[in-house]
């Protein structure tokens, strides 16, 4: 029982090196990028933010508050309609969110939606910026 020693020596930790000192520059870089955020614009559809676009009410407070709503989403479409102001206000659970004739339940209120919308792009703009821009053409083409 010789090789025995009580208490036992204590085991020296081994000093990590910080994530920023063992990484190269253009990673140092990666890992503080912080996206800028975009100033909110007015929106060219419904610059009055004080009724819903849809139901008409001014409900301001509780769960069924009203929202922002961009009428186009996905795929990097909402910050290219918040650019040029497509969107519009509606309140919170009926009109924007869970009601049956909410915009992102019912397809009918959401082709009405992005119709309206293009039909105000286009008064300053053309319609191959449009589709440039959103993807597809919303109006109906027409017959000459």
């Amino acid at each position: 029982m010789v090789g025995l020693m009580f208490p036992k020596p204590e085991k020296k930790e081994k000093t990590r090196k910080r994530l920023v000192a063992r990484t190269p520059l253009r990673a140092k870089k990666r890992y503080q990028y912080k996206p800028k955020k975009m100033k909110p614009t007015v929106s060219i559809i419904q610059p009055d933010k004080s009724y819903c676009f849809l139901c008409g009410s001014s409900t301001g407070y509780g769960l069924n508050a009203l929202e922002e709503h961009h009428i186009f989403e996905g795929n990097g479409k909402r910050t290219v309609s918040e650019s040029y102001g497509l969107k519009v206000y509606l309140c919170g659970i009926t009109c924007h969110r869970e009601g049956p004739k909410s915009a992102h339940k019912n397809k009918e209120i959401k082709d009405m939606l992005h119709k309206l919308a293009q039909q105000k792009f286009e008064e300053t703009h053309s319609r191959e910026e449009f589709v440039l821009a959103f993807g597809k053409n919303y109006l109906p083409e027409e017959e000459i």
